[in-house]
């Protein structure tokens, strides 16, 4: 899973910025030992595809294209789908009798806390209207 021609342009590139700071360094360490591995993901919009959605591999990682044509809701499914056949193939062992069936199931559970995170944390920062918005910092900017 590591790219060794990536990971050598990686470590180029960090030595070339903070290389003084023990963040960089412990990074870097990381690196070389193999204890974190670079794998490329790349989203590309495709006008005119069959299918909805398809992973491509390649030397560094994969490619996912997906169908331009699909509602934003879509186009998070979907790739959220795709992400799941790449865990499924390049991160767990042993076979999956149903590939496409945990590849739906991992989408629905990486969305799932997202969408929960959208509908119930994020209601304490929004306010109803423009004009209630516009009171409230009205107030706050001049109490």
């Amino acid at each position: 899973m590591i790219n060794e021609k990536e990971k050598q342009q990686f470590l180029v590139a960090i030595k070339n910025t903070e290389q003084d700071t023990q963040a960089v360094r412990s990074l870097k360490q990381f690196i070389e030992q193999k204890r974190i591995r670079l794998f490329s993901i790349s989203l590309v919009a495709v006008a005119s595809e069959k299918r909805k959605a398809r992973t491509y591999k390649t030397g560094g990682g994969v490619i996912i294209s997906y169908a331009r044509y699909l509602q934003d809701n879509e186009k998070r499914f979907v790739i959220a789908h795709e992400l799941g056949h790449i865990v499924q193939r390049y991160l767990l062992t042993g076979d999956c009798l149903c590939p496409e069936g945990f590849a739906s199931l991992f989408a629905y559970i990486a969305l799932l806390d997202k969408n929960n995170f959208y509908q119930t944390e994020c209601k304490s920062y929004i306010v109803d209207t423009d004009l209630a918005l516009f009171n409230d910092y009205r107030a706050l900017l001049h109490k």
